[in-house]
């Protein structure tokens, strides 16, 4: 496995010759469609582009699907504000992150325990269960992220190096996903953490890429089951070093001025992603 360090030297050296607001571009657009396609989102890359960048929706795709995508990139665009700004997490800020991204497709759950809206990014009250995976009791839930969120704002501005970076990414990833803090989102909003802290650190944002997701969900269980995060890290690495070795190659063997406004249906983009 390649050093990570000198593969973030050569990326910055790289994307000094490419275009700020048109790499931003291609990451946001690869962050939500392949954190969407992930949880089964019917709609294609090109589509996704076409939604949020020409706002065209896609024909015969569910009403869902496109509410996923608009309000997944609502909130990458917050934390990234977020991480711009060095605005540290709170209980407010992490509930707005997911009322954004359940904004359209949440909605009020009634239990035993008392009603809660997921749309509003409100904290569960029912015991969730996914494959193999019993998540945290409801009851413990705001304790758990309240260590989440005091151990994240500690470490923030602790970490130096890309791979120290790099791995309190990977940790409240799977710390998130693990805690399971929402009725619905989880595994969006656990990724969305991830590309905060990255973003903080002005770090290349990690995408999952959603053909091999099933490798992704194996992974995190094992994980979880044998209590040892290091066999998420070291996918996590691998998935990072791959999607960074991929845009070093292509920005260096392309010459465009391709604008992302005037690339037609997201063509150019899917030469990348």
């Amino acid at each position: 496995m390649k050093d990570i360090d000198q593969l973030i030297t050569q990326y910055r050296t790289v994307m000094c010759r490419v275009d700020a607001l048109q790499h931003q571009f291609f990451n946001e657009m690869a962050v939500v469609y392949h954190s969407n396609a992930i949880e089964n989102s019917t709609l294609t890359l090109d589509e996704t582009i076409l939604l949020l960048e020409h706002r065209l929706s896609p024909n015969g795709k569910p009403l869902a699907d496109i509410f996923m995508a608009e309000d997944h990139y609502q909130a990458l665009k917050f934390i990234l504000e977020m991480a711009h700004n060095k605005r540290k997490l709170s209980h407010e800020s992490i509930k707005e992150v997911a009322s954004k991204l359940m904004k359209n497709t949440g909605g009020i759950v009634e239990s035993i325990s008392g009603s809660f809206d997921v749309s509003k990014g409100e904290y569960r009250k029912v015991l969730v269960r996914a494959g193999q995976s019993v998540f945290p009791d409801p009851n413990k839930v705001l304790i758990l992220m309240e260590e989440f969120i005091l151990g994240l704002n500690e470490s923030m501005d602790k970490v130096k190096s890309p791979i120290e970076i790099y791995n309190l990414s990977f940790d409240a990833h799977f710390q998130a996903v693990s805690i399971h803090p929402f009725g619905d989102g989880n595994g969006r909003f656990s990724r969305l953490m991830m590309n905060y802290i990255q973003a903080y650190h002005q770090m290349p944002l990690v995408y999952m890429d959603q053909t091999d997701k099933q490798r992704y969900f194996d992974t995190l269980v094992q994980s979880r089951t044998s209590q040892n995060i290091d066999l998420f890290r070291t996918y996590m690495l691998e998935l990072t070093i791959k999607s960074i070795e991929e845009q070093i190659t292509f920005y260096n063997n392309k010459s465009f001025n391709t604008s992302p406004k005037n690339d037609e249906n997201g063509k150019f983009l899917s030469l990348l992603f």
